[in-house]
């Protein structure tokens, strides 16, 4: 199953509970299966941020800042940010997400690591691997200021106007606190959507094409409240 967020407003609000708030200020991996059905503006698929002040918070997005269909992941401070967001070729292997096609996409923010933000992609017959180019690749940031205020989005921004959609459907995800490594990466790719409970996980949706509320299989009680999202055609086959 899963959510088309296309119409303007459309998300689900997992809110501002504890064990999601302030992700960034350890190493953490999202991802999330996406359907992608129509070009135009950046498509935010996660996002916790400070209501368009970019002071605070991250994001997770469908990009057309360069190339239509490139994924950006950003993480926000007042002394600067770290970010990625992959090349701008016409090719899946450099991290363009294709129309109507049921795409993995990740990030990982490893504090560990110069530069510290890492984008993966797969597909339901590719393996998930690195993008195999950026257009950008920078790590400015020094301490990640704190975002407990700001409720987190699936599918759309948090700002009053809402009207960056995530334009398609968007059927499993999840937030994790550390930094996960390819392979267990690739592990999530394939799994089901209990299988997906890894260690750390903070967030785990599966949305079922309800719009009501949507539960966080985490067992972290983050649950997700539906505004307009309907349910997604074609569902992403996999129990």
């Amino acid at each position: 199953m899963s959510l088309d967020f296309t119409s303007s407003g459309s998300r689900v609000n997992h809110g501002t509970g504890a064990t999601i708030n302030n992700l960034p200020s350890a190493p953490m991996t999202g991802w999330v299966w996406l359907y992608r059905t129509a070009n135009g503006t950046n498509q935010h698929v996660i996002t916790k941020d400070d209501n368009g002040n970019f002071q605070q918070g991250w994001g997770f997005v469908v990009s057309n800042d360069g190339a239509e269909g490139q994924v950006s992941a950003f993480f926000l401070t007042s002394s600067g940010e770290s970010n990625a967001r992959s090349g701008s070729g016409t090719s899946f292997g450099t991290g363009r997400v294709d129309l109507n096609t049921w795409t993995f996409v990740s990030f990982v923010l490893d504090k560990g690591s110069t530069p510290n933000v890492k984008l993966y992609m797969g597909t339901q017959s590719a393996t998930v691997a690195e993008v195999t180019a950026y257009a950008i690749q920078t790590s400015t940031a020094t301490a990640y200021g704190d975002d407990s205020a700001y409720s987190l989005y699936v599918g759309n921004l948090q700002r009053a106007s809402a009207v960056y959609p995530f334009k398609g459907s968007l059927a499993r995800g999840g937030l994790i606190n550390r930094a996960l490594t390819v392979g267990e990466l690739r592990t999530l790719q394939f799994a089901s959507a209990r299988q997906a409970n890894v260690a750390d996980t903070k967030l785990l949706f599966n949305y079922d094409g309800t719009t009501g509320t949507q539960p966080d299989l985490s067992g972290n009680s983050n649950s997700g409240t539906v505004t307009t999202a309907v349910r997604g055609t074609p569902s992403l086959i996999r129990p």
